[in-house]
C-alpha cells in the first residue's frame, strides 16, 4: 500500500473512522425510530427505509446510489422510495415559493407533489395553466459538497492499495461523477438546458418537454408547464413494448444525432403518455428533470454511430479499429505512436476480446469494453475508457434500467431491433453513395 504514504493519507483515515461512527449513529437512530413506532402501534416507514432516511442526512448523495441499485435490483420499495425522497418542512423555502407567487401571479400548492434529491416540486396554476415549480431544498449546496468531500474522501482511503495506473482511474472517475451530480443544483443551468431540449425535441413527434415560465434572479426556483402521463408502474402492460422501443429511440437520438443526452433517465423523470388526438404517433414519452445532461462531442457521435452500424456487419478487427479511434478509449494518439508491428499486435488481440458473433448487440458491446481494458494486454499500454466513455455507460445504464422495466427480458431484442431501424437510413445512404462510385 504505497499510497498510504502520499501527503494527507493518514488524515482522511482518521475523518473516514469519524464518518463511520457517523454512519453507525444514523442506523442507531432509524433503528430507536423504526422500534418506538412498532411499540407505540403507530403508522411507519420499514426499518430499512427508516436508516436509509436517516442515513442519506449524513451523506445526501447517497440517493443516487440507491437510484442506480433501484435500476439494477428492480426492488419496487427501493423504487418508491427514491422517487419520493424524505423531506421535512425546514427543506421547504418558502420565501422562494412566495417570490415565484408574487411575480407570476401563480397559485402555488403549500405541500411538495414530489421530491427529489436536490429539489422539491410543487404542483401550481399560472395563467390558467397547470404549472409545477420546482425549488431547492434550503442548505442543499453545504449538503452536496459535504457528501462529495465525504465520497472523495473514501475513495482516496480504500484505493491505497491499488496499482497506480487503477488508482488513478477509480479517483478520476469518482471524481467526475462526483463533480457532475454537484452540477445538478444549478437551476440557472437546468433553465439552459430546458430550454435547448425544447427545441432540439420539438421535432420528434414521440416526445415532450415541459416549457419553461420563470425562472427565479436568485436561482433557487423554475417555474414550467406541467407534462401529462403517468408513471412506469400505472402502464398497461400491452402498451410497455411500444414505450420501450421509444425510451431507446429517444436516447439514441438525444445523443448520437442531437449530442445533448439526457444523464438522468430513469423512471422518476420520465412520464409516459398516450395522446388520444394523434392517431400517428400516439405514444409519447414525456422527459422532465434536465438538470443533469451529457454534451456528445461530435467525434464521439460519429465514431459511435460507425460502431453502431458495424456491430451489424463488419468484423471485429475492422471493429477495434474503430474503436481505438472513436475517442471512448484513452490515450486517443495510441495507435500513431505504435510501431506497425505494436498496432497489429494490439488490434489482433483488442479483435479476440471483441465478440465475434454476428450482429453484436449495444450492450454486449459496452460489457466487453469494460473488460477489454481490464485485460493484461490494455494495461500494459495503460488503455483505460475516457470521460465520455464513462459518462455514456452511466446514461445507457440508466436507460437500460428504464427499459428493462418496461419489457423485462426483452430489453436486449427491442434495443437491438430500434437501433437497426434507426441505422437502416445510414446504412443505405451509404450503399447508395458506394454504388454511385463504382466503375
Amino acid at each position: 500500500m504505497d499510497s498510504v504514504d502520499e501527503p494527507g493519507w493518514w488524515g482522511d483515515a482518521w475523518r473516514c473512522a469519524g464518518d463511520g461512527v457517523k454512519w453507525t449513529m444514523a442506523i442507531a437512530r432509524g433503528t430507536w425510530t423504526w422500534t418506538w413506532a412498532v411499540l407505540r402501534r403507530r403508522p411507519h416507514d420499514s426499518w430499512a427505509q427508516q436508516c436509509l432516511r436517516e442515513c442519506t442526512k449524513e451523506n445526501v448523495l447517497l440517493v443516487k446510489g440507491l437510484q442506480a441499485l433501484a435500476s439494477t435490483s428492480g426492488r419496487a420499495w427501493l423504487h418508491d422510495w427514491t422517487d419520493a425522497v424524505p423531506w421535512d418542512d425546514d427543506d421547504i423555502d418558502r420565501e422562494a415559493l412566495r417570490r415565484v407567487a408574487d411575480r407570476t401571479g401563480a397559485v402555488v400548492s403549500p405541500t411538495p407533489m414530489h421530491a427529489g434529491m436536490v429539489a422539491l416540486v410543487f404542483a401550481a396554476n399560472g395563467n390558467d395553466e397547470a404549472w409545477v415549480v420546482k425549488v431547492k431544498r434550503r442548505n442543499i449546496e453545504r449538503r452536496l459538497r459535504h457528501a462529495a468531500d465525504q465520497i472523495e474522501r473514501w475513495t482516496r482511503v480504500l484505493s491505497a492499495g491499488l496499482d497506480t495506473t487503477w488508482r488513478r482511474m477509480c479517483r478520476e472517475l469518482v471524481r467526475h461523477n462526483v463533480a457532475t451530480l454537484v452540477a445538478q443544483a444549478d437551476l440557472a443551468a437546468e433553465a439552459t438546458h430546458l430550454s435547448r431540449a425544447a427545441t432540439l425535441c420539438r421535432r420528434l413527434e414521440y416526445a415532450r418537454v415541459p416549457q419553461l415560465r420563470y425562472q427565479d434572479v436568485h436561482g433557487t426556483a423554475l417555474a414550467m408547464t406541467r407534462l401529462p402521463g403517468m408513471s412506469v408502474e400505472l402502464l398497461p402492460e400491452a402498451a410497455r413494448p411500444a414505450f420501450a422501443a421509444l425510451a431507446v429511440r429517444f436516447g439514441v437520438t438525444t445523443a448520437l444525432v442531437h449530442g445533448f443526452a439526457h444523464a438522468d433517465f430513469h423512471r422518476g423523470n420520465v412520464l409516459f403518455w398516450v395522446d388520444p388526438d394523434d392517431h400517428g404517433a400516439p405514444h409519447k414519452l414525456c422527459v422532465v428533470d434536465w438538470g443533469l445532461v451529457h454534451h456528445v462531442s461530435p467525434r464521439v457521435r460519429h465514431a459511435v454511430l460507425c460502431m453502431l452500424e458495424q456491430l451489424h456487419q463488419c468484423q471485429p478487427d475492422q471493429l477495434a479499429v474503430t474503436l481505438f479511434s472513436s475517442g471512448l478509449l484513452e490515450p486517443a494518439d495510441l495507435l500513431a505512436r505504435m510501431s506497425r508491428e505494436e498496432r497489429e499486435n494490439l488490434l489482433a488481440e483488442t479483435s479476440k476480446l471483441l465478440p465475434s458473433a454476428r450482429p453484436v448487440q449495444l450492450m454486449q458491446l459496452v460489457q466487453n469494453v469494460n473488460e477489454l481494458v481490464k485485460h493484461p494486454t490494455m494495461r500494459r499500454w495503460d488503455v483505460r475508457c475516457s470521460p465520455a466513455a464513462l459518462q455514456a455507460q452511466l446514461v445507457l445504464s440508466m436507460a437500460h434500467g428504464l427499459t428493462s422495466q418496461l419489457c423485462g427480458d426483452e430489453y436486449l431484442r427491442i434495443a437491438h431491433d430500434t437501433i437497426r431501424a434507426l441505422l437502416a437510413p445510414l446504412s443505405h445512404d451509404h450503399d447508395h453513395d458506394h454504388d454511385q462510385r463504382e466503375p
